[in-house]
C-alpha cells in the first residue's frame, strides 16, 4: 500500500524505487537494459559522464571542448598541452638559450609541462639518422652501443670496454705527455685514453659501461658549442665520437669558486666536434641558460657546463640554513649563457650514503 515497501514481484509505488524486472521510475536510477534517467549516471553503452572523454556520436560532457574528429581532449589537458609546446631538436645537439625540450623518453602531457616550466629536458638515447650511429642501452649502468663503419673510431676511459667485435683493433695513448700530466695532476682524469678503431671492411660493434654502479650517460654534441667547448667535472668523461676531441684544463675566475663551489681551482675542458658522452648517477637533466640566466646547484650535482658559464659561489642561506639545512655551508651559482648539466646522485654523495651503512670498528659475529 501507499507509505509501505513495496513487495517483490509487485508494482513500486510512488516514491519507492523500482523493483527488478520494471521500468524506471523518474527520479529513480536506471535498471541494467533500460535507458538512464535525467540527472543519474548512464549504464554501458550510454554517453560517458562529467571527467570522462564522450564517445563516437554523442556530445561532449561539461569540461571539454571537442576537437577536429570525432574525440575531444580535456581542456586542462589541452591547457597543459599548450604549455609544453616544444620542438625536439636532433638528439645530443644544443636547444636555444632558455628553451625546455623534452625529447623521446615517453613521458605524459603532465610530465612535459613540469619540465617546460622548470626548463629543463632529459639526454637523448639515440643519434639522430645519417650520421654517427649510437644508442644508449638500459635504465641504469647504463651502456653505450656505437657502431663504427670501416675506419672510424671511438675514444673512452680505458675499463670502459664491454665488447667489440672481430676485427675492431684497440690501441692506447696519453694525447701528449704535457697534456696528458695536466689532466692528470690538475684535473683528475686517467693518464691515458683507449681507441677502438674498425679496421675492417664492414661496420662493427662496440659497447662502452658506465663506470659506476647506477650511472648514467650524457650525449653531448661539441659541434654547436666551438672553442670554448664544455667544462667537465673530474671523472666525468667516458667516451667521445670525434677524430679531433682535444681535452685541456682551465682555472676557475674566482678564489671563492676555487674554495668553495666544489669543483676546485683546476677544471678539466673538452673541445671539438662530433659527441661527447659524460656520465652521472641518479637522473641526469639539461638546461640552457640564457645570457645572465642564473640558477644555484648543489656543489656535488654539476656534471658539466657551456665554458661561457661563469662559475660563481654564494652562501646557502641563513646561519641555521646553514649548520642544519644539509648543504654544506656554500652551493654553486651558474650564471648564463650556455648548457648546464645536473645530477642528482653524484658518486660523492652515492659513497657518503654506502659508507654510513658499512660496519664500523672492530669485533665480529659470533
Amino acid at each position: 500500500q501507499a507509505g509501505y515497501p513495496p513487495q517483490a514481484g509487485y508494482p513500486p509505488q510512488a516514491g519507492h524505487p523500482p523493483q527488478a524486472g520494471y521500468p524506471p521510475q523518474a527520479g529513480y536510477p536506471p535498471q541494467a537494459g533500460h535507458p538512464p534517467q535525467a540527472g543519474y549516471p548512464p549504464q554501458a553503452g550510454y554517453p560517458p559522464q562529467t571527467g570522462h572523454p564522450p564517445q563516437a556520436g554523442h556530445p561532449p560532457q561539461a569540461g571539454y571542448h571537442p576537437q577536429a574528429g570525432p574525440q575531444a581532449v580535456h581542456a586542462q589537458q589541452a591547457s597543459h598541452a599548450q604549455a609544453a609546446t616544444v620542438i625536439v631538436p636532433p638528439a645530443g645537439q644544443v636547444p636555444p638559450a632558455g628553451q625546455a625540450i623534452p625529447n623521446q623518453l615517453n613521458m605524459g602531457n603532465n610530465e612535459q609541462a613540469i619540465m617546460a616550466a622548470a626548463k629543463f629536458f632529459p639526454p637523448a638515447r639515440s643519434s639522430p639518422l645519417g650520421g654517427e650511429q649510437w644508442a644508449i642501452v638500459g635504465a641504469e649502468t647504463q651502456v653505450l652501443a656505437v657502431i663504427l663503419p670501416p675506419g672510424q673510431e671511438v675514444m673512452c676511459q680505458p675499463g670502459s670496454m664491454m665488447h667489440s667485435d672481430d676485427g675492431v683493433t684497440a690501441t692506447a695513448d696519453m694525447g701528449g705527455c704535457c697534456d696528458a700530466l695536466k689532466r692528470t695532476c690538475c684535473a683528475g682524469e686517467d693518464l691515458f685514453r683507449a681507441h677502438y678503431r674498425n679496421t675492417s671492411d664492414q661496420p662493427r660493434t662496440v659497447t662502452l659501461a658506465s663506470p659506476y654502479p647506477g650511472g648514467k650517460l650524457l650525449p653531448v654534441d661539441l659541434t654547436p658549442l666551438g672553442s670554448q667547448g664544455l667544462v667537465i667535472k673530474k671523472s666525468a668523461f667516458t667516451a667521445a665520437m670525434g677524430s679531433n676531441v682535444q681535452f685541456g684544463v682551465t682555472l676557475v675566475k674566482s678564489v671563492a669558486a676555487g674554495c668553495c663551489a666544489g669543483q676546485g681551482f683546476v677544471l678539466a675542458t673538452i673541445q671539438g666536434s662530433g659527441t661527447v658522452f659524460l656520465n652521472g648517477g641518479g637522473t641526469v637533466l639539461q638546461r640552457v641558460l640564457a645570457a645572465g640566466e642564473k640558477i644555484t646547484v648543489d656543489t656535488q650535482s654539476l656534471v658539466a657546463c657551456a665554458r661561457s658559464v661563469e662559475i660563481g659561489v654564494r652562501r646557502a642561506g641563513s646561519v641555521m640554513m646553514m649548520c642544519c639545512g644539509g648543504e654544506g655551508l656554500f652551493v654553486c651559482e651558474l650564471t648564463g649563457p650556455g648548457l648546464v648539466l645536473i645530477q642528482s646522485m653524484p658518486v660523492e654523495k652515492a659513497a657518503m650514503i654506502f659508507y654510513a651503512f658499512m660496519p664500523k670498528g672492530g669485533g665480529g659475529g659470533g
